[in-house]
């Protein structure tokens, strides 16, 4: 990349932090001067509770609620300041990574440009919102980009951080030992910080990714065991703490009822689940054999998948029965597939190749396009009503 091209790329990747930073900016801003909101309530325990002594008693997962308290301690800025330009940077964040992972391995030429702001939109995509259905945007349907949680917010740029390092370790030659052993190392540590972040991704990645290492022993016939065997292991940390943190968050008991809590929100949960994945199932469809030849692609299944039927089955069996606390799995696992299936697409569009592959991957092209720009009208709808309605976040 020459000189002008590289600067023209650093201002399209600075605009759309911007973009995104702002955006987040304006909508915690607004729900932290609400009269209640999941962040401003995350934001005023952080604020007002001694840290060790009641803080870690209500919150097991307290790495936002540390990063306020500590920022709250060493300035004077205003907790509506502070958590509005915290988690606007750890968006930013989320859009560092989530570009990096859709131009990693790059084989052939592209853009970059596009690429830029194709991640941005990625990150600006909703449900498809069809309000004769169901009158919430996000509740009952779910979305990869949730703005009114400031631990989903937290936890995400770990997520896809996570994700990126299994990947390169399962595509690394065995006879890379030093660069798998730097990986395996950066990979414990960040799935701690996913546990103290928010563990729901721990606790839809670790068994969907057992679930694929799994099959891929049994693909393999053996072959790929010692591998898998070894990533592993880098779970054992992230696996103990989820169990800490399991018993002092989930006070109640858990109970197994397939799709109550799921149908509180929604008419339908099939009808909701297909608003939320209306995209990924396109891509996938029309090429099912190419999307599974990749290893990511099947590591994402898997994890939303599992994901998927703990938000159906699983439930809390006291009072937070009907709080959904088993969704913001099924959400991170979403965001799984989605990253993949959106990586796909954009990967076929710009190499031509579902241009040149007949009629019907043209027509799933087309389809798919126009599905993506529905998810994007729905995303931009949902920002702007965030932004602008007094009192809304659903």
């Amino acid at each position: 990349m020459d000189k002008e091209k590289r600067q023209k790329f650093n201002v399209c990747i600075l605009l759309c932090s911007m973009v995104l930073f702002s955006f987040t900016y304006l909508i915690v801003r607004k729900e932290m001067l609400m009269g209640y909101s999941d962040i401003k309530w995350h934001v005023e325990k952080a604020a007002t509770l001694p840290f060790f002594d009641e803080l870690l008693k209500l919150v097991s997962y307290p790495l936002f609620h540390f990063l306020v308290k500590g920022i709250l301690k060493v300035t004077s800025w205003n907790p509506v300041f502070v958590a509005s330009a915290l988690l606007g940077f750890i968006n930013v964040a989320a859009y560092l990574l989530t570009y990096y992972f859709m131009t990693e391995s790059k084989t052939k030429k592209y853009s970059k440009n596009i690429y830029a702001v194709m991640t941005m939109v990625f990150l600006l995509l909703q449900s498809i919102y069809v309000p004769a259905f169901n009158p919430n945007v996000y509740l009952g349907q779910g979305s990869v980009n949730i703005w009114h949680n400031p631990t989903y917010i937290m936890v995400r740029p770990f997520g896809i951080a996570a994700f990126l390092l299994v990947i390169k370790m399962l595509r690394i030659p065995g006879g890379e030992r030093v660069a798998f052993r730097k990986l395996w190392w950066m990979l414990l540590v960040v799935m701690i910080g996913c546990n103290l972040a928010k563990p729901s991704f721990s606790q839809v990645f670790i068994p969907g990714l057992g679930m694929y290492m799994v099959f891929d022993i049994v693909h393999t016939k053996g072959k790929s065991f010692f591998r898998h065997f070894q990533i592993a292991c880098a779970f054992i940390p992230a696996t103990i703490l989820l169990f800490i943190q399991a018993y002092y968050s989930l006070g109640d008991e858990i109970g197994f009822e397939w799709m109550t809590v799921w149908r509180s929100y929604t008419a339908n949960p099939w009808i909701s689940t297909l608003l939320f994945m209306a995209f990924p199932l396109c891509v996938i469809l029309q090429d099912v054999r190419g999307f599974f030849r990749k290893i990511e692609n099947k590591v994402a299944v898997f994890v939303y998948l599992f994901g998927f039927a703990e938000a159906a089955l699983l439930i809390e069996t006291g009072a937070r029965k009907f709080h959904g606390n088993f969704f913001w799995g099924y959400y991170l696992g979403g965001l799984l597939l989605w990253l993949v299936s959106f990586r796909y697409f954009l990967d076929g569009v710009q190499n031509t190749e579902w241009k040149t592959a007949g009629k019907l991957r043209l027509a799933g092209g087309m389809v798919s396009t126009v599905l993506l720009l529905i998810h994007l009208a729905s995303g931009l709808n949902y920002v702007y009503r965030l932004i602008t309605v007094e009192g809304f976040w659903y």
